[in-house]
């Protein structure tokens, strides 16, 4: 009867915090905007997409300098995951602790603007401009999300230049029919 009481103890425990992701979210939604809360998801999304696929360029180019390979498209995905945890790697010109400060900087600085931007657009009145009618909800919000979805992907981008193809669109085929090829359908 202990472990049925403690098992529902740790599911309201759950819920509680779900229950406060929720309220934050409402939150959020009310003093920014509708769009607020998934702006910042996908924000986060192209963060972490881009650095993890530069990770995976540092860990290839490391294998390729330390003579384990011919090129980084010689280097599998797989061998390079298992470098990033290597300590060899964790060195000047690789892998670096600095570098996740400037990630950290990258998230609050963007998260910051789209803040700005949101509530300014909230709570600005439209406006006349060269004749035409400014909207700002729709103005600033749409701005700070292009730019930095420009800056993200043009980073992304680099990237996969980088690793040897084309562009992202050579790269992201290639991810598919690998990620399709595991799949057994």
């Amino acid at each position: 009867m202990t472990e049925f009481l403690q098992a529902l103890q740790r599911i309201w425990h759950k819920i509680d915090i779900f229950g406060l992701v929720l309220v934050a979210i409402a939150g959020l939604t009310d003093v920014f905007g509708v769009g607020f809360v998934p702006m910042v998801y996908l924000t986060l999304a192209l963060i972490t997409a881009d650095t993890l696929v530069r990770w995976n360029v540092i860990c290839k180019r490391y294998i390729v300098d330390h003579g384990r390979a011919e090129s980084i498209l010689h280097v599998k995905l797989w061998d390079a995951f298992k470098q990033l945890w290597r300590a060899e790697t964790w060195c000047k010109d690789y892998l670096e602790s600095r570098a996740f400060g400037r990630i950290l900087e990258k998230i609050f600085v963007y998260i910051g603007a789209l803040c700005v931007c949101f509530y300014a657009g909230q709570h600005m009145p439209s406006f006349k401009f060269a004749g035409l009618t400014l909207i700002p909800g729709e103005v600033f919000p749409g701005f700070i999300s292009v730019v930095i979805f420009l800056v993200e992907l043009s980073s992304l981008n680099e990237n996969c230049v980088e690793l040897g193809y084309r562009d992202i669109g050579e790269y992201l085929v290639k991810l598919k029919d690998l990620l399709l090829s595991k799949i057994k359908l």
